[in-house]
């Protein structure tokens, strides 16, 4: 391939794409770079085929970043909903249960109600769906915890609580964390 006159087969291999792909961006004007006049078969200039290449990468780098930011907050604005914020634990807990092979049951509807009652169901604590700036989760968001850790994601078996206290559990029993909240409020005398 000579790099100062390109093929169209050449120009294809240069942008990783299948010829056919490569005359639909002609036909489509999405390839807008000019062959050489008068060259029978069309033949391109590497360095306007090279400055078009760089330009639209940048412009389609710059485009998904804007939407991602734009998305990034259009995520947090629907996760700060009752109905996102169930969606999101949903998906989650999906996710979780098919990784790890175990059970799933709940429903999104499920989760839902649990969350417009709006208290965590161990601690009484309000929920609050609002993003977090300093951390990554905020402590006081609803979370799913498995009641026991050995069994899947079934009605009986979940419960919707404040990330603090889920993250407190871990992989420990409700009555442990009883336990551990008793002694702190007993040492600091409250």
């Amino acid at each position: 391939m000579d790099k100062k006159i390109l093929k169209l087969t050449d120009i294809a291999q240069h942008l990783g794409v299948p010829v056919r792909t490569l005359y639909q961006m002609l036909k489509t004007e999405r390839f807008p770079v000019a062959p050489i006049p008068g060259t029978k078969p069309r033949r391109w200039n590497f360095d306007d085929v090279e400055t078009w290449r760089l330009q639209a990468s940048s412009e389609k780098q710059k485009f998904s970043n804007e939407h991602k930011v734009e998305r990034s907050k259009l995520s947090k604005e629907y996760r700060a909903t009752v109905e996102g914020r169930s969606k999101t634990l949903f998906k989650s807990a999906k996710y979780r249960a098919a990784y790890k092979k175990i059970s799933f049951t709940i429903t999104q509807e499920f989760i839902q109600e649990i969350i417009e009652n709006g208290f965590c169901q161990k601690s009484g604590i309000a929920f609050d769906l609002s993003p977090c700036d300093n951390s990554f989760r905020n402590p006081w968001a609803p979370s799913i915890d498995r009641i026991l850790n050995n069994q899947g994601y079934d009605p009986e078996n979940v419960q919707i609580v404040c990330n603090m206290y889920n993250t407190a559990k871990g992989e420990h029993t409700d009555g442990e964390v009883l336990k551990m909240c008793s002694a702190v409020v007993k040492h600091a005398r409250l």
